[in-house]
């Protein structure tokens, strides 16, 4: 399911400031989503793939409070 890039920003910004107990996969996870979604710099500025959002969304419902 497609979500709107508000709510994906929200839960890429909460997971990186409020994230607890991400493995190390995750994490590296999370760098390449963030610099991906968020980073002006990136060719593919605001865009994920289906697969992708399923992750953030568990681990932003998993990993924060």
């Amino acid at each position: 399911m497609r979500h709107p890039k508000e709510t994906i920003r929200g839960w890429i910004e909460m997971v990186n400031t409020e994230g607890r107990g991400l493995s190390k996969w995750e994490q590296e996870f999370m760098e390449s989503i963030t610099e991906r979604f968020i980073d002006p710099s990136s060719d593919r500025l605001g865009t994920l793939s289906d697969r992708q959002e399923e992750i953030l969304e568990r681990i932003y419902s998993d990993k924060t409070p």
